[in-house]
C-alpha cells in the first residue's frame, strides 16, 4: 500500500486501487510517475486520472521506498492503493 502525501485545509483524501501498468522515472526532476489499471477521482488541476506522480518534494528515501513498492507490485501483479488529496497540483 502506498500513500502519497499532500496537505490542504479543505482537501479530502481519495484512495485509488489497481495494478501497476507503467512506471516512468524522470532523472532530471527526480519525479516518478505510476499508471494504475483503474482511474482515480477528478482533481481539478490534473487531466490524467490514472497516472500518479510521486513528487521530488518527498524525501529521497521515502520516494525510493514507494518506487520499490510499485516495482514489486508490478512484477507480482498485486494491487496497490494510492492515496492523494482532491486539491492542489498533480504531483503528490
Amino acid at each position: 500500500m502506498a500513500w502519497l502525501l499532500c496537505a490542504s485545509a479543505h482537501a479530502a483524501w481519495i484512495d485509488t486501487k489497481g495494478t501497476v501498468k507503467h512506471i516512468i522515472t524522470y532523472a532530471h526532476t527526480n519525479t516518478v510517475l505510476v499508471e494504475l489499471s483503474h482511474a482515480g477521482a477528478d482533481v481539478t488541476a490534473c487531466s490524467n486520472k490514472s497516472t500518479f506522480a510521486i513528487s521530488n518534494a518527498i524525501q529521497a528515501e521515502a520516494r525510493s521506498r514507494m518506487y520499490a513498492l510499485f516495482l514489486a507490485a508490478q512484477a507480482s501483479g498485486r494491487e496497490v492503493v494510492v492515496s492523494y488529496n482532491n486539491t492542489g497540483g498533480c504531483e503528490q
